[in-house]
Order: structure tokens, then C-alpha cells, then sequence
């Protein structure tokens, strides 16, 4: 598996030497058999390399959206592969209560937030609607568990599995359940790497409760757990320097080795 930090920003886009972390909002790429697997349509899915030449692995993919926040779906309508049929392209979109994945996307990709529509794309993309909790199949070798975490609206968390092998994303949580916690260790239990919302310090979580998103402790409370896993803290806070980030997690860092900043456009190989 070949993974690749597209987008790291939660939010909004932003600018700035003092951004180095990331400047586009969530993405996450993986490589694998020949299929490219993109967690997210932040604006982050449009470092996506579609030159086939480049990557052949580009004619086929696979989006996975979490939740219809507009940083997760920002680059979505200009991704350039959804107007060419030298892709093949699948887009599985979760269902939360009674709003289908497509309803969502559609207020989005229609005017007069776009100047076009769905209807516009060909029939080399396919939407797929499906409910956090089902598990997905991508041919004989490939599968993806999803389940569902607290967040406005609600959140689909994803496990790309390919034998012993397995990446977790969950861009944004909080945790604001008993059991939210135990349900993620057992989520990402075995898995070689996650990726986690880290947005908010432990003094900024006081004042941001019901927001959706972890802070410092509860990732403290993952590492305790998952001492096997790689884990990335993703979905920076917008206003937040390099310095900041890197001040906010420093003894959680200091202390778990195997907790990791995402910076934007990095790459994670797991053999």
C-alpha cells in the first residue's frame, strides 16, 4: 500500500510558510493493486496525480466520503477525472438517517452553488449509497469495513483491508459517547496505520464541545491502546501555525513514538 497525505487542513484552504503541515482541506490517497482508493474530496483531492502515464493507477477509482461538510467536499465538482471517461470512477456515499448520499452531494454540485449539476458527469462514474455499519467489496481481494462515529450529522469512519494489511481513516470525531473510544480501538484494532482527527488543544476543547472533533487527550487514550498502529494526526485547525501544531501534540508525541503530524503531500508506504 501506498499512502499519500493529498489534503490536511480541516475547515477551510489556507495559506502561509508557516502552514507547511497543509494548505488543502481532507484527502487521503492509497495506492493498491492497481486501484487508487481517495478518502475525502477536500480541495486536497486535486493534488491528486491523474496523468496516467504518470500514474496508472489513476483509471480506476475508488472516493470514499465520511460526512457532506463542505471542507470534505470542496474539491469534489472540480476533480477534472469525473469529465473524462478514461477513468473509471466509483463514489460511495454514506446514508445518515434519511438523507441519501446523492441528495447531499447534489445541493452541492447544482446551482446556484455550481453552475452545473450531477448530470453532467458520464457513465464512467458510478454513486453508490450505502449505510455506515455495511461492509464494501472491492473484488475478490479488497474490502472496506465502515462504521459509524459522533460528529454534526454524523460520521463514516473507513478500513481499507487487503489481507493482513489495513489503513483507517476517520477525519472527524468527537468524543462525546461512553463508548466512542473503545469503539475506535476496536475499529482500528490490528490495523497498521490511522488517521485521526487531532483538531483541538485539551484548553481549546473546554469552550468547543458539540463542535465534532478530538483533542490532544483522546488521542492520548487511542495511543494507550493501539501501541502497534501508526498514527497520524490529521484535519489541522485552520488558524494553527506549524509551530502550533507541533506545540500542541509535543508530549504526545514525546511519549508515543509511533504518533505522527500529517503533513501534506507526505507518503507512507506499508509493506
Amino acid at each position: 500500500m501506498k499512502l499519500k497525505f493529498l489534503g490536511t487542513r480541516g475547515g477551510v484552504p489556507v495559506s502561509g510558510a508557516d502552514k507547511s503541515y497543509g494548505n488543502s482541506t481532507s484527502s487521503v490517497s492509497v495506492v493498491l493493486n492497481g486501484v487508487s482508493y481517495i478518502f475525502d474530496a477536500g480541495n486536497g483531492i486535486l493534488n491528486f496525480e491523474t496523468n496516467l502515464k504518470i500514474n496508472p493507477a489513476a483509471s480506476q477509482i475508488r472516493i470514499f466520503i465520511s460526512h457532506y461538510h463542505f471542507d470534505h467536499l470542496l474539491g469534489f465538482p472540480f476533480f477534472q477525472p469525473l469529465y473524462s471517461n478514461k477513468f473509471e470512477i466509483k463514489v460511495y456515499l454514506p446514508t445518515f438517517g434519511n438523507i441519501m448520499g446523492v441528495e447531499a452531494l447534489q445541493k452541492l454540485v447544482s446551482p446556484p452553488l455550481f453552475p452545473v449539476d450531477l448530470a453532467v458527469l458520464g457513465e464512467h462514474v458510478t454513486f453508490l449509497d450505502f449505510k455506515p455499519g455495511e461492509m464494501i467489496f472491492d473484488g475478490e481481494a479488497i474490502s472496506v469495513e465502515t462504521k459509524l462515529f459522533t460528529h454534526p450529522g454524523g460520521v463514516c469512519a473507513y478500513k481499507l483491508i487487503n489481507g493482513a494489511k489495513s489503513i483507517v481513516y476517520l477525519s472527524d470525531v468527537e468524543n462525546a459517547e461512553a463508548n466512542t473510544i473503545k469503539d475506535l480501538v476496536e475499529f482500528c484494532f490490528s490495523s497498521n496505520l490511522l488517521i485521526i482527527d487531532s483538531s483541538y488543544s485539551d484548553e481549546e476543547i473546554v469552550t468547543r464541545r458539540g463542535w465534532g472533533h478530538f483533542c490532544i487527550s483522546d488521542i492520548h487514550l487511542l495511543a494507550e491502546e493501539l501501541t502497534k498502529t501508526a498514527i497520524y494526526l490529521f484535519h489541522h485547525e485552520p488558524s494553527k501555525s506549524d509551530e502550533r501544531v507541533e506545540k500542541d501534540s509535543f508530549l504526545l508525541r514525546s511519549r508515543y513514538r509511533n504518533v505522527h503530524i500529517a503533513r501534506q503531500g507526505d507518503e507512507v508506504y506499508i509493506e
